[in-house]
């Protein structure tokens, strides 16, 4: 014969009553602490060489100083593809304007955690161009969080630009000279929401049955057209100010 043994009545009571309280004093814990990460400013890195980590909001973001040019980094857990981005980036043409990198890591939409891998490389990183800083997000964000919410233009003007760079790229030595060179040409137009770094979409949007690139006039210099940008993108402040939500 087997026994089976069970608390009295009273004794039930009181062991419901502590994991009541137990888990009511835990979820008050938890809560603080994703209150206090969510509404407290990141900190920021004042020296050149400065590195941080810290967590930010999940809303568009507004950095501390104002440099010419603010690379955005975008990544997850592809740390050879960033090595070799920040090889590029080293050999960026300034011509002696001040700029920043931003490098923002977005958590696995599962588990939640960070690939260790991704922060170490991107810790180790010493951009020659000026200060590099980097932000893990609390939680997964996605491809929208990562682009919409980690840079928030200072003003409607072109003084700080940004590029915004997912972490399979390679960029030009010459990409930020040829952002300048646009801005200041169609910048005064309605319609210019931004430049894309890359061009392979041309061949994408072809409607020739070769797929050849789209073309534009010979008598030409520059060919504007719509299309879906994707790698790199500089996008002008004050249209990229109205697409975010406040």
């Amino acid at each position: 014969m087997q026994y089976i043994v069970k608390p009295c009545d009273c004794a039930v009571k009181q062991l419901q009553m502590k994991r009541f309280y137990f888990a009511f004093s835990l979820l008050i814990v938890v809560f603080l602490i994703r209150l206090i990460y969510v509404l407290s400013p990141p900190e920021r890195s004042k020296g050149k060489r400065g590195k941080t980590h810290h967590f930010s909001a999940r809303q568009p973001c507004s950095y501390n100083d104002t440099v010419d040019l603010r690379i955005i980094v975008l990544t997850y857990n592809r740390p050879k593809s960033l090595s070799r981005l920040f090889v590029s980036l080293n050999s960026l043409e300034l011509d002696n304007h001040s700029a920043a990198v931003e490098i923002w890591i977005d958590r696995n939409c599962k588990t939640n955690k960070v690939d260790e891998e991704t922060v170490k490389v991107a810790s180790q990183f010493r951009w020659r161009g000026g200060p590099t800083r980097v932000h893990v997000h609390p939680t997964h964000v996605g491809i929208y969080g990562q682009w919409i919410n980690t840079w928030r233009p200072p003003d409607d003007s072109i003084n700080e630009l940004a590029l915004i760079t997912e972490d399979d790229m390679s960029i030009s030595k010459y990409a930020y000279r040829w952002m300048l060179a646009v801005f200041r040409a169609y910048n005064h137009r309605k319609d210019f929401a931004g430049a894309s770094l890359t061009s392979y979409q041309m061949f994408i949007l072809s409607l020739s049955r070769a797929r050849g690139p789209v073309a534009g006039p010979k008598n030409h210099t520059v060919f504007m057209y719509k299309c879906l940008w994707w790698g790199a993108f500089a996008p002008q402040p004050m249209h990229w100010k109205r697409f975010q939500v406040n």
